[in-house]
């Protein structure tokens, strides 16, 4: 029994580390009120799996376990433990199966072997064979050992086990035994049914490469049972609170003689670090940043770290990789102070601020993380503007825009493919590829389409005025994702259903309503009066045909109007930038009912800027005919000829710097 309190250096402060399964040569007691062993076939699966998928050229975490030491315990027996196990019983009992599995497996069977060569069974002869051999250099003896508070019987069962059969009565005696049991025979089973080189890899990890992360509560703790009451399942699981805690140990500071100047120091990280907390919760200051849920970051600094550590996906296999980058990051700079670290960690984090604040970079580095070019882009981006070279100096601010420009402009290259052999321009963009629209739909320019009246919409923000910022907080939350709407749409064959009719035939009344309000034209006036009888005569139980026939004469009429012509398009000037709804019936309406609908969300749902200025035809633009349109309320029925020239010529001009 060895018990190691050296790193106990501050009786205030907890020990956090982590430890090589290697490393963990002691006696752990579970107190008396811990449950039993209890983990299932599939967890145990689930950590061999793990383990032998590992990198092998890195640090495998377990989650931390949490021991209290025994000397500072009361109990009388405080000299049979090293620790009292506070949290990690199941981790530890299993690895502790595991070791016990392979020592059985590298153990020279000759009964068994003898019997399959008698057999010819010549492949299990010679996986057994190589197993053995595989194994035998191998130390898979558990370091560590478990003894129970009070079930004295579960800590003989578990030494023993290796040498007990399904016969054997001890087996049932209780649950404890039945859940090791089990657990025991589906390690045995994983070891004999996977490949030599996987059973191998996991023998050698357990060896070199699994670590717990030691968490060893202060002194100042007594009541283990009150503290794990009150605490377990909230002990620093996060990537960042691991973290915090490895920058707040005393060896990262001044010596004992200076622990004045180390406390302030320590003092400024903690509130620097709730700083940042703070402001990554900001949700524009996060919407720019990313399109992850923030709920998936319980600490949003989280972000920063997965940053600096590569890592950029918050689901990562690994859950702790960026702890231990960290712990790799602390030994390669193991000549700077904690001060020293934390200040090189906080440059970096004050960089991402200045890009928020720095309305330029915001636009193109929002516009890019959104349209998810390149793919992780803020990584990209950071990475390019921190080099992680021995030697590196920070890119400059200047460096950083010249980087987001250029990956700006090849965002709006056009893919060289097929379904792109005959766009020159974006000009060139349609909704509908297909070489019979009426009866096919090829979506394969939909994504690039939106990657233009995306950065449309920031373009046309910024222009606004000097001060306004497209709100990527709303753009990368928008319900349902962004669609591609026709501006002006008649088309009304995907309507299958008499609800969807009743309220198309309802909305486009309206619509009749209020054009008849504008026509002094009587013939147009009686066309409409009798059209609106038609549609006030459809009735629930009515057959596709009447509905079909409402809908042609009502497209008729339309094209009728002076000045309407073609309105129905495919083209990138018949498109707008909407989010999702439920309402089926917009994607196939006119113009004129898009727009009050569109107006009566402005209040409630987030409008990217452009769309809302098409469809109060408020966009500026200069036409062959030097027309200016802003507002022409004597066209608010229809998206005609000139008012798609209008909006060709708006796009262009502002994207005009990325055009090249």
């Amino acid at each position: 029994m060895k018990t190691n309190n050296e790193n106990i250096t501050d009786k205030n402060r907890s020990v956090l580390e982590p430890r090589a399964i290697g490393e963990l040569t002691y006696h752990f007691r579970i107190p008396s009120y811990q449950r039993g062993y209890r983990w299932e076939r599939r967890q145990v699966e689930q950590l061999l799996n793990d383990i032998a998928e590992s990198r092998d050229d890195a640090p495998y975490y377990l989650q931390p376990i949490v021991v209290a030491p025994a000397s500072h315990s009361s109990d009388n027996d405080s000299s049979l433990f090293d620790y009292d196990l506070i949290d990690g019983q199941q981790r530890l009992t299993t690895i502790y199966l595991i070791l016990k599995a392979l020592s059985k497996a590298k153990e020279s069977n000759s009964d068994k072997i003898a019997r399959l060569a008698a057999e010819g069974r010549i492949k299990e002869l010679t996986e057994l064979t190589g197993l053995i051999s595989t194994l035998a250099p191998i130390d898979t003896t558990p370091g560590f050992k478990l003894v129970y508070q009070t079930r004295e019987s579960s800590q003989s069962f578990l030494s023993e086990i290796s040498e007990l059969d399904e016969t054997d009565s001890r087996i049932a005696e209780s649950p404890d035994h039945l859940y090791m049991w089990h657990a025991y025979r589906t390690i045995q089973e994983w070891l004999a049914s996977n490949r030599v080189t996987d059973v191998e890899r996991v023998a050698k990890a357990l060896k070199e490469r699994v670590k717990v992360i030691w968490y060893e509560l202060p002194d100042t703790v007594t009541d283990w049972k009150k503290f794990t009451d009150l605490n377990i399942g909230k002990i620093l699981l996060t990537n960042s609170e691991l973290v915090k805690a490895l920058f707040l140990r005393s060896g990262n500071f001044s010596g004992e003689n200076e622990r004045e100047r180390d406390e302030y120091e320590k003092q400024i990280l903690v509130s620097q670090w709730d700083q940042i907390e703070i402001e990554l919760s900001d949700i524009d200051f996060w919407g720019f940043l990313t399109k992850d849920d923030p709920d998936n970051y319980p600490t949003k600094i989280d972000l920063l770290f997965n940053l600096i550590a590569g890592n950029h996906d918050v689901y990562n296999k690994d859950k702790l990789y960026t702890f231990n980058f960290f712990v790799s990051w602390f030994d390669g700079h193991s000549n700077l102070s904690g001060k020293k670290k934390w200040e090189e960690i906080y440059l970096q984090y004050q960089r991402l601020r200045d890009w928020y604040k720095d309305r330029s970079i915001y636009h193109k580095l929002g516009y890019l993380v959104s349209i998810d070019y390149p793919h992780n882009a803020l990584l990209k981006v950071f990475k390019y503007a921190h080099p992680d070279h021995p030697g590196r100096t920070f890119r400059t601010t200047d460096r950083v825009r010249n980087i987001l420009d250029l990956l700006v402009r090849k965002s709006l290259q056009f893919p060289k493919d097929k379904n792109f052999a005959n766009v020159k321009t974006f000009a060139d963009l349609s909704y509908n590829i297909a070489e019979d629209p009426d009866t096919a739909l090829n979506t394969a320019h939909h994504d690039m389409i939106k990657r233009y009246l995306t950065l449309y919409n920031i373009m046309v923000t910024e222009s606004a005025s000097q001060t306004m910022r497209y709100s990527f907080a709303c753009h990368n939350t928008v319900d349902g994702g962004w669609s591609l709407e026709h501006i002006h749409a008649q088309k009304s064959q995907t309507l299958n259903k008499t609800w969807q009719w009743i309220k198309w035939i309802a909305n486009h009344r309206n619509s009749l309503v209020r054009l008849k309000n504008t026509l002094i034209d009587k013939a147009t006036i009686v066309a409409i009066d009798q059209l609106i009888v038609e549609m006030d005569g459809f009735k629930e139980g009515d057959q596709r045909d009447k509905f079909n026939a409402i809908a042609d004469k009502y497209r008729i009429l339309m094209d009728s109007l002076t000045g309407a012509k073609d309105l129905y398009q495919d083209a990138m000037t018949n498109m707008a930038l909407l989010g999702k709804h439920d309402n089926s019936t917009l994607s196939n309406s006119t113009f004129d009912v898009k727009r009050h609908k569109i107006m009566r969300r402005l209040g409630t749902n987030f409008v990217p800027i452009a769309t809302e200025r098409v469809f109060l035809k408020a966009i500026s633009g200069e036409t062959k005919d030097n027309i200016q349109y802003q507002c022409d309320t004597e066209h608010m029925f229809y998206w005609g000829a000139d008012d798609r020239a209008a909006y060709l010529h708006d796009i262009k001009e502002k994207l005009t710097p990325y055009l090249k």
